[in-house]
């Protein structure tokens, strides 16, 4: 069954809290003119004044009345929609994020100090510093802060693995509770002292907030740290610290993120790539796993404008993964995909050159893909090269590349032209490969845009469509009755081509194939058609005074003759 999409964009605050206060219960009752049936799974997309980002939810219709229209009385029609465990969890996020909004956390009564939510840290936590909040704010103190954060990693014994466990749970409840305390704190840091004591408090919650996927407290605290380093010295001057602090913070995090970005949705993906955005090593290492192992197009397509916007940093991860003999083929292949928007030295060209050689087909490919688009020199003979790879996907990204240059050089021509031109193994399992390989050439050759040496390219193809289509290699001998499915992709393949660059030569021979009851019959006389109708589109453009072109013999169809008729 399909889902239906419900948008709503509340205006006020009041007509929001009145239908989240459904919402937490489970469930929400809209006023609608046509219900939908019982069963129908709904997403739910909320817009709410002043917060991001939207809402959303996914249910099911579990109660479906349609409007009364009684002569005497009307009433108006309702369904419910009943939401499932991982929509209300959701909703408990949500609760995270207008925590932070004032007038929101005021009327849900979501003020709570951050030790006196529902969900209490356990008891020791509570005695491991009498005074553990801070006055009004209800965030913790920076002395309790320092002391809970002295150990650097778990501890031994059960007894302080413990204390360490529940001192972590406080911190995350107080921080997801008082988030713009903690925002308020970082941006107006005082000593670097302080600006430890809150990275180290950052990074010690990470792991739980990544598994809890609140990703909105992970994005405010990053952009305020972020902000604090590029406008404060105390971030900088902290000792140990690198350039960029957010690296010691996400520092042993990547796997967990890249793993939750493979099953997070549209909207905690914007968040992440935020997140990546802001780091130095640690988000280029992110987002290029995000590259190599997601299928999902949009996401590809946004993790790589991020690394783009890397510039040098993501270079020098290139040339590290590209010089390095032993890494796995697809780091190496989306290093040249990224290689391709951000190369510009002849250094960094001459390491596609190389994988055009590598082992594994797919960095292959991408390498021709390279040398493509940064212009190397001598990309075309490696392309041809490539034609005779022993990859079907490798010959076809081969041919791909050689219609993209503008125009083809006169000595790749020639080469294609050659390699048409050679004649067929013996043995079948080669000759059948031959044959894939002869079809892309001609589709390359019938892709190109401009030929320089036109007779000798359209020659070549008429002397293979004789030889695939007549029992003997006379013009005028019997046609064949039949060959085999390989020949005749070729003969298909050469027909096509012949419509796009060949003259009324080709035009009188493709209306004696159209005769035949030859599968290409049909296909033979479109050809001719497209060459004939291309000729008069040219004659048609052309000045008045121009004459007929040398190529268009007396031979040429009636239509011609009519369509000058008509000029003069």
């Amino acid at each position: 069954m399909a889902t239906k999409t419900i948008k709503l964009k509340y205006i006020t605050v009041e007509g929001f809290l009145r239908d989240y206060a459904q919402l937490r219960n489970g469930s929400l009752t809209l006023p609608v003119k046509s219900p939908s049936p019982l069963h129908t799974c709904v997403c739910l997309k909320v817009s709410i004044p002043d917060i991001e980002p939207r809402l959303t939810l996914k249910g099911t219709v579990i109660k479906s009345v349609a409007p009364l229209r009684d002569a005497r009385l009307q009433k108006a029609g309702f369904m419910r929609i009943g939401f499932n465990g991982d929509s209300r969890e959701a909703i408990k996020n949500f609760d995270n994020i207008l925590r932070c909004h004032e007038k929101y956390r005021e009327s849900l009564g979501l003020a709570a100090p951050g030790g006196s939510s529902k969900t209490n840290p356990p008891a020791i936590s509570t005695t491991a510093v009498p005074a553990a909040y801070s006055g009004k704010s209800g965030a913790l103190s920076m002395d309790w802060l320092r002391t809970a954060l002295a150990p650097a990693i778990t501890p031994a014994s059960n007894e302080a693995a413990a204390r360490y466990q529940a001192d972590t749970v406080e911190m995350v409840t107080s921080v997801r509770h008082n988030i713009r305390s903690y925002i308020d704190r970082i941006l107006r840091v005082k000593t670097t002292g302080e600006a430890v004591v809150l990275l180290k408090l950052f990074r010690r919650i990470l792991p739980n907030l990544t598994q809890l996927a609140d990703w909105p407290t992970i994005l405010y605290l990053t952009r305020a740290v972020d902000q604090a380093a590029k406008t404060t010295v105390f971030f900088a001057a902290a000792s140990g610290l690198p350039a960029n602090p957010l690296e010691f913070v996400f520092e042993d995090r990547k796997d967990d993120i890249v793993s939750a970005y493979a099953t997070a949705d549209a909207t905690q993906r914007i968040m992440i790539n935020d997140i990546a955005g802001r780091l130095d090593a640690a988000g280029i290492e992110i987002m290029t796993q995000a590259l190599s192992t997601c299928t999902d197009g949009r996401v590809r397509q946004a993790a790589m404008s991020i690394l783009i916007k890397k510039g040098a940093l993501v270079r020098n991860w290139i040339l590290a993964v590209l010089d390095a003999p032993g890494q796995k083929w697809y780091l190496k292949r989306t290093a040249l995909m990224l290689l391709g928007y951000v190369g510009k030295k002849e250094e960094e060209i001459d390491r596609a050159r190389k994988l055009v050689y590598h082992d594994h087909p797919r960095v292959r490919a991408e390498a021709l893909n390279v040398l493509i688009t940064l212009q190397a020199v001598g990309a075309e003979e490696l392309i041809i090269a490539a034609l005779n790879d022993a990859d079907d996907n490798v010959r076809r990204r081969a041919m791909s590349c050689l219609t993209r240059p503008s125009p083809i050089s006169d000595s790749v021509i020639n080469r294609l032209l050659a390699n048409i031109s050679v004649a067929t193994d013996p043995d079948k399992k080669e000759t059948a490969r031959h044959y894939r390989k002869i079809i892309l050439l001609i589709k390359a050759l019938g892709a190109t845009a401009d030929i320089a040496n036109h007779a000798k390219a359209e020659n070549i193809m008429l002397t293979l469509v004789r030889k695939l289509s007549y029992r003997h290699m006379g013009v005028f001998r019997r046609l064949k009755k039949s060959i085999d499915s390989d020949q005749s992709d070729v003969l298909s393949a050469a027909i096509a081509t012949l419509g796009k660059i060949g003259t009324d030569k080709s035009e009188s021979i493709l209306e004696k194939l159209a005769g035949s009851k030859l599968p290409q019959a049909e296909p033979a006389q479109a050809a001719a058609n497209h060459i004939k109708w291309r000729y008069i589109a040219m004659l048609s453009n052309a000045p008045a005074d121009a004459g007929i072109p040398t190529t268009v013999r007396t031979a040429r169809p009636l239509a011609t003759t009519e369509v000058l008729a008509a000029r003069s």
